[in-house]
């Protein structure tokens, strides 16, 4: 899967590491610009 940890990891959706679960900030280079307000639909 090319690009899909790092995309979303990028987009803000959590994770899961050694230590717990983990949420990174949204990079609004990747994500959609309403994602950076916590709105994580897509509209579909």
């Amino acid at each position: 899967m090319l690009g899909g940890f790092e995309s979303w990891a990028r987009e803000g959706f959590a994770y899961g590491t050694a230590d717990g679960t983990r949420t990174g900030p949204v990079d609004p280079l990747t994500a959609p610009a309403h994602a950076a307000d916590g709105d994580r639909g897509c509209g579909c």
